[in-house]
């Protein structure tokens, strides 16, 4: 009997040991989901407020007067394509009138009819 009594206590023993491994297992994995689910919603949320970069993109153009050399011709909030870009040199330039203001739609159908006439 006694040797009956050892085998229970050693099974007790160890299904006591198992159920400690698995709750330590089920802890280090809350806690590591926890700290990844911090993580995403910090980048998710907090990142895109905190970074700087980019800002506006910048036209510039060289300068011998300028303080550095370089002067800002124009400011953007997108980045411009390769034609905008030649646009600006050449409206500051003054090898091309700017853009006159009125209806969008008109001003866009003509730079439309333009591009067209280039190819």
């Amino acid at each position: 009997m006694g040797g009956a009594y050892a085998v229970s206590s050693s099974t007790s023993a160890g299904l006591l040991l198992y159920f400690q491994y698995c709750i330590f297992i089920y802890l280090h994995c809350v806690s590591l989901c926890l700290y990844v689910f911090l993580l995403y919603n910090f980048v998710l949320y907090y990142y895109p407020k905190c970074r700087s970069w980019p800002k506006d993109f910048s036209v510039w153009q060289e300068d011998e007067i300028s303080d550095g050399g370089y002067r800002l011709i124009k400011a953007l909030n997108t980045l411009p394509t390769n034609p905008e870009v030649e646009d600006i040199y050449d409206i500051e330039n003054g090898l091309q009138d700017a853009p006159k203001d009125g209806f969008g739609l008109l001003n866009a159908i003509g730079d439309f009819a333009q591009g067209l006439m280039r190819m």
